[in-house]
């Protein structure tokens, strides 16, 4: 796991430390250049941006071809003759239904109130002459062409256009019938001002630009456009290339930075080193920390206002989730490892980037802060098991951080006192940053690679948690039976430096599956008969040990963590059910040992080998008649006595020093549990008297 681990680790290093395709300059359109570009030799080309330019401003100086469209006259001319027709049909209606009062509303034909009440009294001659000279007027207007921009004059000149045999108000009807049919007679020809468009631009001849070796394309402070960045083109300064000493060196830092973390793991940490899907989130994280720093300092580099911008990335993110997922001494070296991934980052800018590089001081604030930020963040979530230490561990890397920028920023004969203000602003939002970004994927990680997190085990740890909640409801004995053992493990795993966290919710659900059937479980049998008693040693041993396999079924259902899952077969281990198991052999001696053995496998970590230790101490201290101090002692040692002999602590990587002070904590605990009490005397006859007082009143508020 160790190789699979260090080749994706390097592999998705190299990706992000090394652009697919890397130009030596990295310009946009109205970017303010940050240093002056000088042509590196003598060169010349034909500009498309200049040439385009002109061209664009030709094809706008030429204007639109416009041309008289014939049918506008004949469309206006029907919508006429549907009014007047209109206009007979609401005079006819007039004439002969006196109860109308407004026919041509009626109709549809809005007119000014004078001009209605015109036409209405007009006689069929009058209207017939009215009429003719609508059309006639609107014709002739129409047959002129002209455009939108004329449409208001040929509209207003409409009244002298109409007869002057006719009278005053039957002019007013004449305009008011034609004038709102107007309408411009030119359009746009679109291919013929297209046309005379493109000869325009063919007409542009080809511009030349040409450049003499040092002389200036870019100048420092200047916004650059289309034509700079053509000439940067031009010179051979945004050619896509892959330059070979850059391939080498990023190569060379994520190799020997993978390489480095497989050792690591490989020699101090062959545990964690086991599970390469547990490993994945974090080789992803690694990763993903350094292209940020890659793609932000670009944009904050050169700090020339001092915002101190680029100590607001939060590269702590890294370590602190090393430190939630796995332990502290591996995260110290992902803090580290981080630390000179990003200062690499902040000097890796190909050569003529517009981009001042860092100083060497700088350089080393830039890697030291980071350093001591991911550090405090990794001592801030040890063993973190509640929210509020992601809140101090967002404090304590803000402190740190900042102590980092500071310490360098006394170096500085250019420092003011408004620096440190930017300081803190930047180094708390690296903080809260890096905790909150820390808390949303761990809450996301645990789920989806399967991982046991410690906020996943705060939540699972939880008294009221679904599965628990069954427990307690349909397995009460073995409920209070799992706290006890939780409690005795628990105190052991601290000790000796194991996952105490762990250890107590694996307590809390190693025997989930007695809840298959409860009832043949000793603890679970209140009315004292037990349903053993009916069934063979062999049968009743089945019993005993399915309990193991429905437990790894409910495991599943309800989603358990694997590390969760685990102690439910291996707190057993390979064991017999000894009392059937004995049982059937005082009937017959020669039976066969397999159906009476668990599953198994054997304990595989420290954590599930003390929750093995600390179920049959607590099974045996509470089956024992004397509690007595020395007999609990004796019964710590005689199981770990057993187990030992069983070689089933073989696979735990416990020690002996680790077993000396387990066994020590088991004894003090159940000490603590079975303590001896104290009888109390008689009571006296006061109390006797107030108790028989306080019962009679008690009957007599109850009685009916």
């Amino acid at each position: 796991m160790c190789t699979s681990f260090g080749v994706t680790q390097g592999l998705l290093l190299l990706l992000v430390l090394f652009p697919l395709l890397p130009g030596r300059l990295h310009v946009n359109v109205g970017e303010i250049a940050s240093q002056t570009i000088t042509a590196p030799r003598s060169f010349s080309y034909s500009s498309d941006v200049v040439r385009r330019r002109l061209q664009d401003e030709a094809a706008n100086n030429v204007k639109d071809v416009v041309a008289y469209d014939g049918n506008v006259r004949t469309s206006q001319l029907n919508q006429l003759e549907q009014v007047i027709a209109g206009i007979e049909r609401a005079r006819q209606t007039s004439t002969t239904s006196s109860g109308v009062a407004d026919p041509l509303r009626d109709a549809g034909i809005l007119l000014p109130a004078t001009v209605r009440n015109t036409i209405l009294g007009l006689t069929a001659s009058e209207w017939s002459g009215v009429s003719d000279e609508s059309r006639r007027v609107l014709s002739e207007t129409l047959q002129e062409g002209f455009g939108a921009d004329g449409l208001a004059v040929k509209t207003s000149g409409v009244p002298a256009r109409v007869s002057s045999a006719l009278d005053q108000p039957q002019r007013e009807a004449v305009a008011a019938l034609v004038q709102p049919l107007i309408q411009p007679t030119e359009k746009v020809d679109a291919g013929a001002t297209e046309a005379q468009r493109q000869r325009a631009i063919a007409a542009v001849p080809p511009q030349v630009r040409r450049f003499a070796a040092n002389q200036d394309i870019v100048r420092q402070g200047e916004p650059m456009d289309a034509s700079d960045i053509e000439a940067l083109r031009a010179a051979g300064l945004l050619d896509a290339h892959l330059p070979i000493s850059d391939l080498v060196s990023v190569s060379l830092v994520a190799a020997a930075t993978a390489l480095m973390l497989s050792l690591y793991l490989r020699v101090f940490q062959p545990a964690v080193a086991a599970s390469y899907r547990r490993l994945l989130p974090l080789a992803i994280g690694n990763a993903l920390v350094v292209l940020l720093a890659k793609i932000y300092f670009p944009v904050v580099l050169p700090d020339a206002h001092k915002h101190f911008l680029a100590f607001a990335l939060p590269v702590a993110l890294a370590p602190m989730l090393a430190a939630s997922l796995f332990d502290t001494q591996f995260a110290i070296v992902i803090a580290a490892m981080v630390a000179a991934l990003t200062g690499f980052a902040a000097i890796y800018v190909p050569q003529l980037s517009g981009y001042v590089g860092l100083t060497a001081l700088q350089l080393f604030q830039v890697v030291l802060t980071f350093l001591f930020a991911g550090l405090a963040g990794v001592y801030s979530l040890r063993g973190a098991d509640r929210l509020s230490r992601y809140l101090g561990a967002a404090a304590a890397v803000t402190v740190a951080g900042l102590v980092g920028v500071i310490s360098i920023w006394w170096l500085d004969s250019a420092r003011q006192g408004a620096d440190l203000l930017w300081t803190v602003l930047a180094c708390a939002v690296a903080g809260t940053l890096a905790s909150l970004l820390t808390v949303g994927v761990v809450a996301l990680v645990g789920p989806l690679f399967g991982i046991a997190t410690r906020l996943q085990l705060m939540e699972l740890g939880q008294l009221n948690a679904p599965l628990l909640r069954r427990l307690q409801e349909e397995a009460p004995g073995t409920f209070h039976h799992s706290i006890l053992v939780g409690n005795l493990a628990e105190r052991a795993a601290d000790l000796v430096g194991a996952d105490s966290l762990l250890v107590r919710v694996g307590c809390y659900y190693h025997d989930i599956g007695k809840m298959s059937r409860p009832g043949f479980f000793v603890e679970n049998q209140f009315n004292g008969e037990s349903p053993h008693n009916r069934l063979a040693p062999q049968d009743s041993a089945q019993i005993i040990s399915e309990h193991v396999r429905f437990g790894e079924e409910l495991a599943r259902r309800y989603r358990l963590p694997a590390a969760v899952a685990a102690f439910i077969p291996e707190h057993h281990g390979t064991r017999m059910v000894s009392y059937f198991y004995r049982e059937a052999a005082q009937r017959e001696p020669d039976v066969d040992t397999k159906p009476f053995t668990y599953p198994g496998p054997l304990p595989q970590s420290r954590e599930t080998a003390i929750v093995m230790l600390a179920d049959s101490a607590e099974a045996a201290a509470r089956a024992a008649p004397d509690r007595s101090r020395d007999q609990l002692d004796k019964i710590v040692d005689a199981v770990l006595a057993e187990r030992l002999a069983e070689g089933q602590l073989d696979e735990s990587d416990l020690t002996l020093r680790d077993l000396r002070t387990i066994t020590d904590s088991f004894k003090a605990t159940l000490r603590g549990i079975y303590h001896p009490r104290i009888e109390y005397p008689a009571p006296s006859p006061l109390e006797e008297a107030r108790r028989r007082l306080a019962t009679e009143t008690t009957k007599a508020g109850t009685a009916p």
